[in-house]
Parts: structure tokens; C-alpha cells; sequence
């Protein structure tokens, strides 16, 4: 129960940001991994021995290339690059599924005085990536990746993907207080949006749910999308929107969704909560998600009465 509010309280915190821009390769050999077809970057696993503690918080950039930091072929079999911000701040690792996750690196967190600010840049080839999962209050910009088909996006989490012209679908799910704005150019978006969320899209959406106080802003066509539980879409046009229990939708004619000024930065502060592996990572994760969706739902009752 403790590690469980000092979680919560974390995830309370607001998000800050900051620019840097001395970034060095992890020393770990990245071609002694397997290839990479997924992303975890919900908050980093604790360094062996810890069960809980707080970090230094990263920004994660995650980008489609075809040569790694310094121009030349990337490592890990060809398929990756990654620099960061202090040297060797997180250790990779990829399991049996292809998915790439993060533990802190002690020697690099438990310094004297400890690190403010922190990012990590992830080179990938541009075909290389299927899904990225983002959770625990980190923030992430995702560019160049062409057959990126799944995004999730949760528990305070902030995201930016940049999608280029190759990507043909994009399924993104945002929930739990999380936020994720997609810049599209063709790539069809299919949009799950829930729990005090909001989904920015510039570019069409075929189809979707957007419940329990949440937001989809869409600058393009909107079609077969059900807004719900006090759910709202903004777009150009509502002719493509269904709204039940009190979901809605704005015709705005000047809606705008375009990229900011924090999600071009590499480098951002405050803290992290760490825990010790990512399935325990993963069961606080969902166990917030069910109070939060509990208690959403019991607001909307009570205000329904």
C-alpha cells in the first residue's frame, strides 16, 4: 500500500522540461540483443537490490533511421542505436518478444549531486517497430516509423508520434489521465480514448470510442467514432460522431492540432518512481487504471442522480 501511494503521488506531480544536448552511446554491447519489434518505456525498472525508489525522469525520443548517432550503420544487428543523457543512464534489455525495456544504471542515478535532468534517444530502423507502450507519468516523441501500428498511452503519460507518408494504420488507445497528440500524412488512425484522456489528431480517424470525460481534437474527418460517459470529440465536422450518456461533439472550423515546442526537446527533469521488474511495473500500472476507471465512473453516477 505504501509503494502503491507514493506512486500516486508521483503521478500527480506536473511534467517539466528541459534541453540538452551532450548525448554519448550505452557502453552495453547492443548487438549481443535480439531484434526489437516493441518499446516498453513506462517508468524504468529499479537497479538490482531496489524494490522502490525515485529517479531522475527522462524524456524518451524514439526516432526511424537508417544510421545510428554518428552516421554509421547502427548497432544491434543493424537494427538499433541508442545515446543518452548522463552517460549510461538506463541498461537495455529485450526480452524473448522482441520488446525493449529500461532498468536504472546505479552508477549513473546514485551520483553526488544526482543527475536533474535526463533523456534517451532510441534509433530504430523505420520498419523495425510495431507497437510502443507508454506509461507512469513518462514522455515521449516517436518520429519516422513506418509500420508503428499500435500505441498505448496511459496513467499520465504525454506523447508525440510524427507518423511519415509509409505509415498505413495507427490503433491508439489513451487512457487514464494520458495524453498523445499524432501527426499524420495519410495514416489512417483508429482511436480508443478513455478515462480523463485526450488524443489530439491532425489527420483522419476512421473509427473509435471516446468515454469518460475524455477528449479526441481531430483537424481532419472523423467517421464511425461513439462518444460516451461524458466523452467529447472536436473536429470539423460531427456527421461522423454517435453520442450516448452524455457524450458529445464541437464543430470547430478552426480546430488546430499541431506539434509544441516540449515535444522537440530531448531532455526533461523532476522525478520517476521506480520499481523492481516490469511485471510489477505493469500490475500497479493496471490496478490504477481499474481505481481510476472506478472512480470515474462513480463521478459520473452521482452527477447523473
Amino acid at each position: 500500500m505504501l509503494v502503491f501511494l507514493r506512486t500516486l503521488l508521483f503521478l500527480l506531480f506536473p511534467l517539466s522540461f528541459v534541453q540538452c544536448s551532450e548525448f554519448s552511446p550505452v557502453s552495453i554491447d547492443l548487438a549481443s540483443l535480439p531484434s526489437v519489434t516493441s518499446i516498453d518505456l513506462s517508468s524504468p525498472a529499479c537497479p538490482p537490490g531496489d524494490y522502490f525508489d525515485s529517479y531522475v525522469s527522462i524524456k524518451w525520443t524514439v526516432i526511424g533511421a537508417t544510421t545510428g548517432m554518428n552516421g554509421t550503420a547502427t548497432g544491434m544487428n543493424g537494427t538499433i542505436a541508442i545515446e543518452s543523457t548522463p552517460a549510461d543512464i538506463v541498461v537495455p534489455s529485450v526480452n524473448s518478444e522482441g520488446e525493449l525495456s529500461f532498468s536504472y544504471n546505479r552508477d549513473a542515478v546514485d551520483t553526488d549531486p544526482p543527475p536533474t535532468e535526463a533523456g534517451v534517444i532510441i534509433k530504430v530502423l523505420p520498419e523495425a517497430i510495431k507497437e510502443i507502450y507508454v506509461s507512469m507519468g513518462e514522455v515521449a516523441s516517436v518520429s519516422g516509423l513506418t509500420s508503428l501500428t499500435e500505441l498505448e498511452v496511459s496513467t499520465f503519460a504525454a506523447v508525440m508520434v510524427n507518423l511519415p507518408s509509409e505509415a498505413a494504420l495507427l490503433d491508439v488507445e489513451v487512457s487514464s489521465n494520458g495524453k498523445a497528440t499524432i501527426i499524420t500524412n495519410g495514416t489512417n488512425v483508429a482511436a480508443n480514448v478513455e478515462t480523463f484522456s485526450t488524443l489530439k489528431v491532425k489527420g483522419n480517424v476512421f473509427s473509435g470510442f471516446v468515454g469518460t470525460n475524455s477528449k479526441l481534437i481531430v483537424e481532419g474527418s472523423v467517421e464511425a467514432v461513439e462518444a460516451s460517459t461524458l466523452g467529447k470529440v472536436i473536429t470539423l465536422s460531427c456527421d461522423g460522431v454517435d453520442g450516448s450518456y452524455g457524450g458529445s461533439c464541437e464543430v470547430d472550423e478552426n480546430v488546430k492540432v499541431d506539434i509544441i515546442q516540449e515535444d522537440t526537446k530531448t531532455l526533461k527533469g523532476d522525478s520517476s518512481v521506480c520499481l523492481k521488474s516490469s511485471s510489477q511495473r505493469k500490475f500497479w500500472i493496471n490496478l490504477f487504471v481499474s481505481i481510476a476507471s472506478v472512480t470515474a465512473m462513480c463521478f459520473f453516477v452521482f452527477d447523473s442522480i
